[in-house]
């Protein structure tokens, strides 16, 4: 889905002034990378005049397993200066393709007050995206008519919507999971205290929940996605007693490393099958590490109603049950991960979003299952929506398109 949201205002007096979504024409991209930039130009283009966007400047956002990497890295402390000169080189350790054909960006993460390295290191926020991936973005945006001011990374954009804007305070000076699911992959960002510390993808995201239905009911994807739709909902009364919570007072399970083996950093968290050390950013297979499972193995489909809704609840729900169980264990995973990094910190929220996150219940089986409080985020919530063709019930699936929005009133660029 391509969505689009133009605000006017400040921080804490954002409008929305329009917004809409449109389906991603087939065929246009292609592993994240646009591959007929004419043809999804245009449709950018006849979703800003069905909506009413008015400004022709815009925030956009890259992102895809094949042509992106955002992850955070440890370096040498150093000047400004001197991390500039260094960078070149360093990206080089942290890619899966050659430093001639990336641009790149990175920034310095300032240490909370109190918080020193032991072994005088910094950590730095480092994005990168194919040269490759970034002209025919930058094409697409022509064909549409619009000005670029910036490209952003979705995991930025959904911590500025849903920490940055939180009208309520309700996540500041905590330590934070925001679990973006988009269509192809899920981007899982972890916030300590504002500050993006520990971003990761897993290719698990609502095309797999909607072709675990297709398979398991013997539906096309278009139907499948409909089911989705209609009667995703997880039947929590149908699960076992949850696994045990996190344990925040001991170390992590996993013999971490953090990542310096040139992985692509898309993907789970693998052991190194030489030295037995995990990485965040490697393949993980589909046993490693998992946790005692919340929930047995899917039940039958055989329903003792003759309700029809309910029996297609059932069956929804037991072709979603094993890929919701992988999910989970992979977010929990991340989440031991930034633990092992951070041993005195807690994990103090998970908020849900993207389209798939009106899943019914998702949010009680996240909570259930890690022992964390999660919520579905609302982005829209924290400003005043004015756009005649507001969505409510979509809402979390506008979390990028409003942080990329309010890049200008939060950043102040």
């Amino acid at each position: 889905m391509i969505k689009v949201v133009e605000v006017r205002g400040f921080k804490n007096n954002l409008n929305v002034t329009a917004m809409g979504m449109v389906e991603t024409p087939p065929g246009s991209v292609q592993g994240g990378i646009i591959t007929d930039p004419k043809l999804l130009g245009n449709t950018i283009k006849n979703l800003l005049a069905k909506s009413g966007v008015r400004s022709r400047r815009v925030v956009s956002s890259v992102a895809g397993a094949d042509g992106v990497v955002v992850r955070v890295i440890e370096v040498a402390a150093m000047q400004p200066s001197e991390l500039k000169a260094m960078m070149g080189y360093e990206v080089e350790r942290h890619i899966p393709f050659s430093v001639n054909d990336v641009h790149m960006d990175f920034q310095a993460i300032e240490p909370e007050a109190g918080e020193v390295s032991p072994d005088a290191t910094m950590e730095v926020l480092l994005a990168v995206a194919k040269n490759e991936m970034l002209h025919a973005h930058l094409l697409t945006l022509q064909s549409a008519g619009l000005t670029p001011v910036a490209i952003d990374v979705e995991p930025l954009a959904v911590g500025r919507a849903l920490i940055d804007l939180n009208k309520s305070n309700n996540f500041v000076g905590k330590n934070v999971v925001i679990v973006n699911i988009g269509a192809a992959i899920t981007d899982v960002g972890i916030f300590k205290k504002g500050i993006l510390r520990f971003p990761r993808t897993i290719p698990i995201a609502g095309d797999t929940f909607t072709r675990a239905i297709a398979d398991h009911l013997g539906l096309s994807i278009e139907q499948a996605e409909e089911e989705k739709r209609q009667h995703a909902t997880i039947l929590l009364d149908l699960l076992r007693a949850p696994a045990p919570a996190l344990d925040e007072n001991a170390g992590s399970p996993f013999d971490f490393d953090y990542g310096d083996t040139g992985d692509s950093g898309n993907a789970g968290i693998a052991p190194d099958t030489q030295t037995g050390v995990f990485d965040p950013y490697g393949n993980v297979p589909s046993n490693a590490g998992a946790p005692v499972s919340t929930t047995p193995a899917p039940p039958s489909t055989e329903l003792a109603t003759d309700d029809p809704r309910a029996r297609r609840r059932r069956e929804v729900f037991d072709a979603l049950l094993p890929v919701l169980e992988e999910f989970a264990m992979e977010v929990r995973r991340s989440v031991e991960y930034f633990r092992s990094r951070y041993p005195s910190e807690t994990v103090d929220q998970i908020i849900l979003c993207g389209g798939s996150a009106k899943i019914g219940n998702f949010d009680r089986y996240m909570e259930s299952d890690l022992g964390v409080p999660t919520v579905v985020g609302d982005p829209l919530a924290n400003a005043t929506v004015i756009a005649r063709n507001r969505n409510s019930e979509m809402s979390p699936a506008f979390a990028v398109a409003l942080g990329l929005a309010a890049r200008d009133a939060v950043v102040g660029l």
